[in-house]
């Protein structure tokens, strides 16, 4: 079994006019589903970010539950390895960066996005990530985490407008998702670090003053900024879910 995470910013022609966002998510998860199953692979679970794109009998689309796990619903260790498809770079080098509702967030000094939480939090259950498609942040942020993975990418990502829906990219795409599921066994999980430091910057002081009920943080000198120390990556974790709740919050009030 695989299990596949599909954005879109990191997408061939999204930000293009005259192709929907639902035609360039489905032709993308389409070309990494039909690589893996191409490869021999009968059952892919996958959880977009965007819509439900019509996909084969085979692929099993899941959502996520953001008091539980917003990312990864449904990933077990008895999965081979994490594809993920369509994910970008960070801002502000990166047309449409962003970290969930952050501009970024920090692990252990480095800068980091979605691609890193969702690589660790496969680490943890004992999944590799072995597969990336996604613009060139993308692809570099992932390996520096699970530097065996293999990857695509799917556009340069620092323009909005990068051209059309890319046939070369899609092509690419299913010849990795087949390679990447013949490395089945051959690519081991992230090493997790003894320690974590993970800070989130908040989107304004509001949301960090709500985040101080948060237990074990602390408050930056710059009012935004919260941060938990932890042995284990699942509490950085919650607490990325928490800030989410803060975030929330700050808004309603």
């Amino acid at each position: 079994m695989h299990y596949i995470s599909g954005d879109i910013e990191g997408m061939s022609g999204f930000g293009h006019p005259g192709v929907s966002n639902d035609e360039i998510l489905r032709a993308h998860l389409l070309a990494a589903a039909e690589g893996m199953h191409d490869a021999g692979e009968t059952f892919i679970r996958l959880r977009t970010w965007h819509g439900r794109p019509e996909l084969p009998d085979y692929v099993e689309i899941v959502r996520g539950n953001r008091t539980e796990d917003f990312d990864l619903p449904g990933l077990t260790g008895d999965f081979a390895g994490l594809g993920l498809v369509g994910f970008h770079g960070l801002p502000p080098d990166h047309a449409f960066g962003h970290a969930y509702r952050f501009t970024h967030m920090v692990l252990n000094g480095r800068k980091i996005g979605e691609i890193t939480i969702q690589a660790l939090l496969a680490g943890t259950r004992g999944v590799p990530t072995v597969l990336l498609a996604g613009s060139r942040g993308a692809v570099e942020e992932v390996l520096a985490v699970a530097p065996e993975a293999v990857t695509v990418c799917t556009r340069e990502g620092r323009e909005g407008d990068e051209g059309e829906m890319s046939a070369k990219v899609l092509d690419e795409i299913r010849i990795a998702a087949a390679d990447a599921v013949h490395s089945a066994g051959k690519i081991p999980p992230p090493v997790l670090p003894d320690r974590f430091l993970f800070e989130v910057p908040m989107r304004d002081e509001r949301a960090a003053e709500i985040a101080e009920r948060l237990p074990n943080f602390h408050v930056r000198r710059d009012r935004v900024t919260v941060s938990v120390e932890t042995p284990d990556f699942p509490t950085c974790y919650r607490f990325l879910l928490k800030c989410f709740d803060c975030c929330d919050e700050a808004r309603d009030r």
